[in-house]
């Protein structure tokens, strides 16, 4: 089987891609999207890590005094990059299930005003970060396994409630055009990375892939574009009781695998613009 070079990851040597080149990517992206009444929109679980992943993407989490958000997002996170005399808004909803911010920034996003130009929609292979909601299943004392297991079933929940609200928002607007999957903190399952290529991959089969594949049938599939691509952002073991899954990835490859996210939206706008 011929592998897709997005699922790649360099070796540490082999990785160059640093901060400038992240810093000019981004930029082009802007100017892709500047000028026009459109927003991207951030989606994903709690703890998927979608808010430092979009602050490596813009450069802010590279300040050396820059530390990751603690705790959830208790409501939409709002954010305005700017470049001379022009601005484009992100928009981070918050990720936990059923919440009442959630569902008024799916409202408010999607089928307001401001019309989504992508959707930028962070999975993490059932490594979320365990935050206030999850101290249930830390009394359980469940192992990681059984964790990962009850995330994976809680990320699929989550990606159909953003096809929905993605289905609705087509069908009064005719947007948004595509959708990127970002599979975050790759970092942490490099060794397994083929397994959750399987898993996610617009190439592959299963539960998640259908679900969006469902969706592009429903509104047709030359109108909407969908790719998943590996990342990560902020380098870090993930801790659960005892047990204790060590970051693999260098700031190089880190950086690389960033830079590929990049590449990857800034085609997307660029097909939507030929529309």
């Amino acid at each position: 089987m011929t592998v897709d070079p997005a699922w790649v990851i360099p070796a540490a040597g082999q990785a160059f891609k640093n901060r400038q080149d992240i810093a000019s990517g981004w930029s082009r992206l802007l100017a892709l999207l500047l000028g026009k009444k459109s927003q991207l929109v951030v989606t994903g679980m709690a703890g998927s890590g979608k808010t430092v992943l979009l602050d490596h993407l813009s450069g802010v989490a590279f300040s050396p005094e820059y530390e990751p958000p603690e705790g959830k997002s208790p409501e939409v996170d709002r954010k305005k990059l700017r470049r001379p005399g022009q601005r484009l808004g992100f928009a981070v909803i918050p990720g936990q299930e059923d919440g009442p911010n959630r569902l008024l920034g799916f409202d408010e996003l999607f089928l307001g005003k401001k019309p989504v130009a992508g959707v930028i929609h962070v999975v993490c292979f059932g490594y979320n970060e365990t935050r206030g909601e999850f101290a249930k299943e830390a009394l359980e004392e469940i192992d990681l396994q059984t964790l990962r297991e009850r995330r994976l079933k809680q990320e699929l929940e989550d990606l159909r409630a953003t096809c929905a609200v993605i289905r609705s928002s087509w069908t009064r607007f005719r947007v948004p055009l595509w959708m990127l999957v970002v599979v975050n903190k790759v970092d942490l399952y490099e060794d397994k990375l083929d397994e959750a290529r399987r898993r996610y991959s617009e190439r592959s089969e299963g539960e998640f892939v259908e679900t969006i594949q469902e969706l592009r049938e429903n509104i047709g599939k030359d109108n909407f574009g969908w790719q998943a691509i590996p990342g990560c952002s902020w380098l870090e073991s993930f801790r659960w009781g005892d047990q204790v899954v060590e970051t693999k990835l260098v700031p190089s490859q880190r950086n690389q695998l960033l830079k590929g996210i990049e590449d990857a939206a800034i085609s997307r706008c660029e097909r939507a613009r030929l529309r």
